[in-house]
């Protein structure tokens, strides 16, 4: 981790306009989620919790991308329903997770999330299996803020 760079997906989101991972580069971290069932209870829960406490990482410098395996109008759906305050893109053929390596070995979506620096350089990755608990908002804080310490410009 720290050399990798997370990959430059070029994604439509919910709004219509297409964001770039390096849209964001030298300017703000990332927290990248790539969601992997949208519809399911501890996914809903986790964005909706994710949502509520949008302010904090926000004060870190740091933006929400959620990407949904779906289309356009699906991702707006999750975005409406969930009145998330953070992009919602829309990853139609999956290209951004099989390059983020966010499908399982039968080719379903994982829950993957990956938090970078302002570089876009990966600082901590995770990844669910089925039934697993995906990281706190807590823990995921607790990075973006060590980031800022580390490098606070």
């Amino acid at each position: 981790m720290g050399d990798d760079l997370l990959p430059d997906f070029n994604l439509p989101s919910s709004e219509g306009q297409n964001i770039r991972v390096s849209d964001y580069r030298g300017a703000r971290n990332l927290i990248v989620i790539l969601a992997d069932d949208p519809d399911s209870e501890s996914c809903l829960l986790f964005l909706t919790g994710l949502a509520q406490h949008y302010d904090e990482f926000a004060q870190e410098d740091t933006e929400v991308l959620t990407i949904v395996h779906g289309s356009v109008h699906e991702a707006g759906q999750i975005k409406r329903k969930l009145d998330l305050p953070f992009p919602v893109l829309a990853d139609q053929d999956a290209r951004a997770y099989r390059a983020a390596g966010a499908l399982t070995s039968d080719g379903r979506p994982a829950l993957t999330i990956y938090i970078t620096d302002r570089y876009n350089e990966i600082q901590w990755a995770y990844q669910t299996d089925a039934g697993d608990e995906p990281p706190t908002l807590k823990e995921m804080l607790e990075h973006v803020r060590y980031l800022e310490i580390r490098c606070p410009e």
